[in-house]
């Protein structure tokens, strides 16, 4: 039987470079001969396709219904491409995932509750907790110049990097490893492979 392959989620706040380290990890597997998929949260899929117009602030919806919006787009995004390519041995590397959702959706939704919508999948192997102030993170996302979405707010954010924090104590999400975001993002990517390589016992 082929051996399950290994489930990585980056996870932070806006800014915090999720992006950028998932990519930069998913191009270091491949050219190491990895078999590995790069996937993010909200999914390409049609419920991901709205939620992406719900946190651009096209779409108004209660923070409850958008809770069931992203545990619907996880079980489909779970079902359809998570698991199956793990199934085959494949590693996954994914731009948010489970924590992602309890965190932002305990804002303004019930925690256990949260947790509760989301307990029909999988947990990752570990999850890569990208911490930085939230100046810097505001800093970033100035730079890039797009529109702010509706979490992008310094008073949201800071409620977000708590949250971040206190739910990497408990494993409701999978185990956490929490990395300083702030370095030059080469150095943040070698901390994170360096952890890795001694996590799952492999060359990365």
């Amino acid at each position: 039987m082929e051996q399950r392959g290994k489930f990585i989620a980056l996870e932070g706040i806006d800014g915090s470079g999720t992006i950028t380290q998932s990519k930069l990890l998913t191009d270091k597997l491949k050219a190491l001969d990895f078999e590995v998929i790069l996937t993010a949260e909200p999914s390409d899929g049609s419920i991901g396709k709205v939620i992406r117009d719900v946190l651009k602030g096209n779409i108004k919806t209660p923070a409850d219904a958008l809770a069931l919006l992203f545990a619907a787009d996880r079980v489909e995004h779970y079902d359809n491409l998570i698991r199956p390519t793990l199934e085959k041995g494949s590693w996954v590397v994914s731009d948010r995932y489970l924590m992602s959702s309890i965190v932002y959706q305990s804002i303004n939704s019930d925690s256990d509750w949260v947790r509760f919508i989301n307990n029909r999948v999988s947990v990752p192997d570990i999850n890569i907790l990208l911490d930085l102030s939230v100046d810097e993170a505001l800093s970033r996302l100035e730079k890039r110049g797009n529109s702010p979405e509706i979490f992008e707010k310094k008073g949201t954010m800071e409620q977000l990097r708590r949250l971040y924090l206190e739910v990497a104590k408990d494993t409701a999400a999978g185990p956490v490893k929490i990395i300083d975001a702030t370095p030059p993002l080469e150095d943040v990517h070698r901390n994170i492979s360096d952890f890795l390589r001694d996590f799952f016992s492999v060359e990365i």
